[in-house]
């Protein structure tokens, strides 16, 4: 399998989405790996703040 892309992303969580989504919105050829086929069933992040 050939796979051609920019930049890979591992990990489908809120930093690689949001890296993803702004490499994206940048015109940059992203593809975001993620090893769940779903999403956990519970929240990893309990709060989030522009510092974080």
């Amino acid at each position: 399998m050939s796979l051609k892309t920019e930049v890979a992303i591992s990990g489908g969580g809120i930093g690689g989405l949001t890296l993803g989504l702004k490499l994206a919105q940048s015109n940059i050829d992203v593809l975001v790996l993620e090893r769940l086929d779903a999403h956990p069933p519970f929240i990893k992040v309990n709060s989030c703040s522009q510092r974080a």
